[in-house]
């Protein structure tokens, strides 16, 4: 048999302690986090987020949408979009210094519509939370295509209705 160098961590009991790779990602530097909120958007408005892949690594992204009236979600691939407004990627190790490669913009134009990867109704006449994706374990992850435009988007079916737009992400060089 050989000497294992790896040193394993343990409790104070000895019992091995195992996290996952999200959660490992998160100690490396490497997980982020960003939101898109509106408290009063109205009928037929789309609330959305532009994720722009970087030409190198992987992203591994989770979504997940909350609404308190009815409206869909959609995440959609390969689009052409112009516009929209910078949105912060925090780093959810705060004192880590990496900086995501993701680029995120708010409501952007959409010049052309890419391929709908899924489409969900949510709200008050659809479910309450989605989190979207494909993925293992429950926790759904899209492993996005480098160098790609996506559109993660809210569209409203009533008045006053208040809609969160959360991406959590990790990046592997």
């Amino acid at each position: 048999m050989g000497n294992n160098s790896i040193s394993q961590p343990t409790d104070g009991h000895g019992a091995r302690i195992v996290i996952d790779q999200g959660h490992h990602e998160i100690h490396a530097g490497k997980y982020f986090t960003s939101h898109l909120y509106d408290a009063d958007l109205d009928n037929a408005s789309t609330l959305s987020i532009l994720m722009r892949t970087p030409a190198t690594g992987e992203i591994h992204m989770f979504m997940a949408a909350k609404s308190t009236l009815p409206g869909t979600i959609d995440l959609q691939e390969s689009v052409s979009c112009t516009g929209g407004t910078t949105i912060v990627a925090y780093n959810n190790h705060r004192q880590s210094g990496y900086v995501s490669t993701l680029t995120l913009r708010s409501d952007p134009t959409v010049t052309t519509a890419g391929t709908v990867l899924f489409q969900v109704p949510l709200g008050s006449t659809g479910h309450q939370l989605a989190i979207a994706g494909g993925g293992d374990g429950g926790r759904p992850e899209w492993i996005l295509k480098q160098s790609t435009d996506y559109v993660f988007k809210y569209t409203s079916r009533t008045e006053d209705t208040l809609v969160v737009l959360i991406a959590e992400w990790y990046e592997e060089s």
